[in-house]
């Protein structure tokens, strides 16, 4: 039976969206350890979207259904997420309006970096922080906000990129100062940029800061591996800048990709880190994740590590490094 029939065949009221909001709260979490629930919401959405107001807060977990089911081997899942997509796409509420016209003349005094620590595990008894990510934030001369408010709202590819140096400069510049490693987020367009390495390199050169304390986490929305983004990284790699995979297990993540870009470090998302509190009894998937990593001579880290019970887990599986509110918030300043 094809999707578009289901979705004629389904009948709800008002009372039947809230509910399915209220039990999408309630279970933040564990999302994806409720498949069957999590369908019916996403068809509720979709048939009453344009009928209801959705507000912002509810945007935030529409999203969050998508990356579920975009990950979902079920092929009709994955349908079913692009029709959400397309739903939030066509989404512009109240408060997006607002945030396109502050960042109308987004510049560098805007873009402020936040860092939080990672932690390495073999070092965790002596509290030996050794990185830190670089984490951006939009300072609107009151408040900080976080990038996924604003960012998707920016469709100018140029100013995209004005805003990745800006992060760059300000990281290296912070660099200079301490002794630590540092990782900064990029994404597959900021690979295919032409002068993207060479800025890189430079701002290095000009702050004097030792290559190999940069990590470079690219995002899990690398979706083409092409000859670019590869020589890209051999580049980097080459000058002794280290990369990760950032969030995988969502998103265009696999295995081969992971394999051809040769990670230094490969980040387990939220999902993965966070699995044995699913139905499953043992968390074998994500030892087997882990098992991989070290095949490939990869270091592990965790993120959204929440408490002692999940890191002990974690460090009994060799996962060399943690990161999350267990061990620290984003600070402006280290």
């Amino acid at each position: 039976m094809s999707l578009n029939i289901k979705l004629k065949e389904i009948t709800c009221e008002k009372e039947d969206f809230e509910m399915a909001f209220y039990y999408l709260k309630t279970h933040n979490a564990k999302i994806d350890s409720t498949q069957k629930s999590v369908k019916k919401i996403v068809l509720w959405i979709i048939e009453l979207a344009e009928e209801f107001w959705i507000e912002t807060n509810d945007v935030l977990l529409i999203e969050k259904i998508y990356n579920s089911l975009l990950t979902s081997w079920n092929l009709e899942y994955y349908w079913l997420a692009k029709k959400v997509e397309e739903i939030l796409n066509n989404n512009d509420t109240l408060e997006d309006t607002l945030w396109r016209k502050k960042i109308e003349n987004i510049d560098e005094d805007n873009i402020v970096p936040f860092y939080q620590e990672i932690i390495n595990n073999e070092k965790f008894g002596n509290k030996e922080i050794k990185k830190f990510e670089a984490l951006m934030r939009f300072y609107d001369w009151e408040n900080y906000y976080p990038p996924w408010l604003f960012l998707h709202l920016i469709n100018n590819p140029r100013r995209l990129k004005e805003i990745t140096y800006i992060m760059i400069k300000k990281v290296i510049q912070e660099m200079s100062k301490h002794e630590h490693s540092f990782s900064i987020n990029i994404t597959e367009h900021d690979l295919e940029n032409i002068w993207f390495v060479e800025y890189i390199l430079t701002q290095l050169s000009e702050n004097k800061v030792d290559s190999s304390r940069l990590t470079l986490e690219i995002l899990e929305d690398i979706s083409l591996c092409n000859n670019t983004v590869i020589e890209k990284i051999k580049k980097l790699r080459q000058s002794k800048i280290k990369i990760a995979i950032d969030d995988f297990w969502t998103w265009y993540s696999n295995f081969q990709r992971v394999c051809l870009v040769k990670p230094d470090f490969l980040k387990l998302d939220w999902s993965i880190v966070n699995w044995c509190d699913w139905e499953i009894s043992e968390p074998s998937i994500l030892k087997a994740i882990i098992d991989f990593s070290h095949s490939i001579w990869a270091k592990v880290v965790a993120e959204h590590v929440e408490d002692q019970e999940k890191q002990d887990e974690l460090t009994d599986m060799w996962v060399e490094y943690s990161q999350w509110f267990h061990f620290s918030k984003p600070v402006q300043y280290i």
